[in-house]
């Protein structure tokens, strides 16, 4: 009996450190929460009592003014599908278009990128989930093809970096 008795305290103690942590874990976790809320919420109210009407300014001074923050921040472009078009549009043909006088079927191209001060950009090798179990690899790799070739094609504006370090601003 003393055994049973000992075995079913060890198991009430073990259940009792696990409540105990999952509690603490808890409880952590909404602190947390509630601080980084609190945070948020102050940071914006800061930010918006301090901020003009950029909306009544005329057009031609907002572009300056977005114009001065891009030369001194470079904007980058986190998800760009040009490659996706190349392959959907023109059968990943890169030199059946010319980037630089504009390709008006497309959002990018040179004249874009310039006038929209673009500092980086990360192209987006896309194949669509149609490809699943037939031909996906294949897909992914031409895609990553066509980015080499219009970057080989336009060095003056692209370069292929495969790591921070690659890339100056």
């Amino acid at each position: 009996m003393d055994m049973t008795e000992d075995e079913g305290n060890s198991t009430v103690r073990l259940f009792s450190s696990r409540n105990k942590s999952r509690k603490r874990i808890i409880i952590a976790v909404l602190v947390l929460l509630v601080v980084c809320l609190a945070l948020s919420l102050a940071l914006g109210l800061g930010l918006r009592s301090r901020s003009e009407d950029l909306s009544k300014l005329p057009l031609n001074e907002r572009m300056k003014r977005a114009s001065d923050v891009l030369s001194r921040v470079p904007l980058i472009d986190g998800h760009n599908d040009l490659p996706h078009q190349f392959r959907k549009l023109v059968e990943n043909k890169v030199w059946s278009v010319d980037l630089k006088a504009g390709w008006p079927d497309v959002h990018t191209d040179i004249p874009r990128i310039r006038q929209g001060q673009l500092g980086a950009q990360f192209w987006v090798s896309y194949i669509s989930c149609d490809s699943q179990y037939k031909d996906a690899v294949r897909g992914a790799l031409d895609q990553v093809d066509v980015i080499k070739k219009y970057v080989a094609r336009y060095p003056d504006t692209f370069r292929f970096v495969t790591t921070a370090q690659g890339k100056t601003l």
